[in-house]
């Protein structure tokens, strides 16, 4: 979750469903674990990142490919747009 949207939700750390959101967006392009480890700024550690990607598989939002890659289904693409659509309603409400 960015700075902006802890601030809007007024959490110091990221919601489960921020850190869905951040590997549905990567895994727009389809990724392996190890590539959304090494991204850039860190965000997960190996571990947790295991779990939010079983999660995301259980919920589908993310399918794993034959070979080992996520990618983000057509449910997760909807799970990032009302995602962000909460936050802007958030925001706008507090100005």
């Amino acid at each position: 979750m960015e700075a902006v949207e802890r601030m809007i939700l007024g959490v110091e750390r990221d919601s489960r469903y921020s850190m869905f959101a951040q590997i549905l967006k990567l895994c727009r392009q389809a990724q392996t674990k190890a590539d959304l480890y090494y991204v850039k700024p860190k965000r997960f550690n190996y571990p947790l990142l295991g779990q939010l990607l079983g999660q995301c598989v259980k919920f589908k939002l993310l399918q794993q490919k034959d070979d080992g890659k996520y990618e983000t289904t057509r449910k997760g693409e909807r799970f990032i747009k009302q995602f962000e659509d909460i936050l802007h309603f958030i925001k706008s409400e507090s100005d």
